[in-house]
């Protein structure tokens, strides 16, 4: 039987639920990107930018982030990202003590190592744990790229605020 999620614009979630529901967290992270970038018609670029994170739709956000919570045990999604980030006082605006306590509690700052893509001086995100023993809020992250003062995932948290999650 299919499921059906709500999206504004169409977006299938099954195989996002489907990977959740094997707790294939890495591809599951992966698979929250492309369908980000489909929600907001990016998926030829396949990543998102600043403008279509403030203007998330939010069905989708929802979506999102209640398969996450639901298959996490309320352990993982935005939301709860949202909340340790603004527990440890953040905010919008850019605060480089508060954004390095956000990263070091989720995991994305290892004993002053940034989690990266390429720089070898980081963690790369293929030397990442992908299992339910990782930090409260750790996932997902690869819908957008982490950069120490990363502006992307502040506004995603306040799109979360706005959406009401």
């Amino acid at each position: 039987m299919e499921k059906l999620y709500q999206s504004q614009n169409g977006v299938d979630y099954n195989q996002l639920d489907l990977l959740l529901a094997l707790e294939d967290w890495r591809e599951a992270d992966k698979e929250t990107t492309r369908v980000m970038c489909l929600a907001v018609g990016r998926e030829k670029e396949g990543c998102l930018e600043v403008v279509d994170i403030n203007n998330f739709p939010c069905k989708d956000l929802h979506t999102i982030n209640q398969l996450w919570l639901h298959y996490s045990n309320g352990k993982l999604g935005f939301s709860v990202q949202k909340e340790i980030y603004e527990s440890l006082g953040g905010t919008r605006e850019y605060n480089p003590k508060i954004w390095r306590k956000f990263c070091d509690q989720v995991g994305w700052r290892v004993k002053g190592r940034w989690i990266n893509y390429v720089e070898e001086r980081w963690i790369n995100y293929d030397e990442l744990t992908f299992n339910l023993s990782i930090p409260s809020g750790h996932l997902p992250l690869d819908c957008v790229f982490i950069i120490p003062n990363s502006a992307m995932f502040r506004d995603l948290f306040f799109r979360t605020k706005t959406c009401n999650l």
